[in-house]
């Protein structure tokens, strides 16, 4: 039996990389439309909360409604939704408890809304990965 290998770069052909930087799950509610209708994606990869609750003073629970508006509307399209959860970056610490919020209420979210929501917790590997990455960082770059 002869095995048919493809090559990796072939998983992104018919993918699209609409991210834009700096942006909240607000501001996809009115982007998003567009992109759905444009491009008629099956499944619909992102995150959302650290610049909403970073930046622009909001906390877990309102940031959770703005999501679920961008859960309707990719549900509405009937297409999945991948969320990536937030994860405790050290800048951030004062907003750890803010993101355990929301990633608390998307992982319920997408318990009861599978298949068309999944939510990935990225914070245990980003933890997990820092014992490794940030010394080394802090030696390479700040000189420690």
């Amino acid at each position: 039996m002869s095995e048919t290998k493809v090559p990796a770069v072939a998983i992104a052909v018919g993918s699209h990389n609409i991210a834009i930087g700096m942006s909240t799950c607000g501001e996809w509610v009115s982007l998003l439309p567009k992109h759905l209708q444009t491009f008629q994606p099956s499944a619909v990869i992102g995150s959302c909360g650290m610049e909403d609750i970073n930046f622009h003073g909001m906390n877990g629970s309102e940031t959770f409604e703005q999501f679920v508006q961008v859960f309707e509307l990719t549900k509405a399209a009937g297409v999945k939704l991948i969320v990536m959860g937030n994860k405790d970056q050290p800048c951030c610490q004062s907003f750890w408890g803010e993101y355990a919020l929301l990633d608390q209420k998307m992982k319920e979210l997408a318990q009861q809304e599978a298949p068309l929501l999944s939510w990935i917790d990225v914070n245990a590997g980003f933890l997990h990965s820092q014992s490794y990455w940030v010394p080394r960082y802090l030696d390479t770059y700040v000189g420690t």
